[in-house]
C-alpha cells in the first residue's frame, strides 16, 4: 500500500468519526484556568447551587451535593442559595490533598429558569 493510499485512508476513516459536542461559553472564563492539573471528567447540564462555604464559593450539585470550586466563576454568581445549571471540566485531586471541592473549570452556567 502505497504513503498516498494509507493516508487517504487515515484521512476519510477520521473525517467519518463522529465528535462528542461540548457547549463551551464563548467567553474568556472558558479558558483553562487550572492548566498544570489533568483532566479527569467533562460534565454537562447539571442543575444545583451556589454555596459560600468558609469566604469561598462552591458549586453543589442537586442531588447527590457533589461539591465542585471551579477557578473561575463569575462574580455575578456569587450569591449564596442561588439555583443554576451548569457544565464543567473536573480537573485532578493531587495526592494528600484536601479541598472543600473538587478542582473544575466551568464551561457553561446559567441561572435556573425555576
Amino acid at each position: 500500500m502505497s504513503l498516498k493510499s494509507l493516508l487517504m485512508f487515515f484521512f476519510l476513516s477520521a473525517s467519518g468519526c463522529q465528535k462528542n459536542k461540548i457547549n463551551f461559553v464563548s467567553m474568556p472564563t472558558a479558558t483553562d484556568c487550572l492548566p498544570e492539573r489533568k483532566t479527569m471528567d467533562i460534565r454537562s447540564e447539571i442543575d444545583g447551587t451556589i454555596i459560600l462555604v468558609a469566604e469561598s464559593y462552591l458549586l453543589e450539585s442537586k442531588p447527590d451535593k457533589e461539591r465542585f470550586s471551579p477557578c473561575n466563576l463569575d462574580d455575578k454568581y456569587k450569591v449564596n442559595g442561588l439555583d443554576i445549571r451548569f457544565s464543567l471540566i473536573i480537573k485532578e485531586i493531587y495526592p494528600n490533598e484536601r479541598l472543600m471541592g473538587t478542582p473544575c473549570v466551568i464551561t457553561n452556567i446559567e441561572k435556573s429558569k425555576q
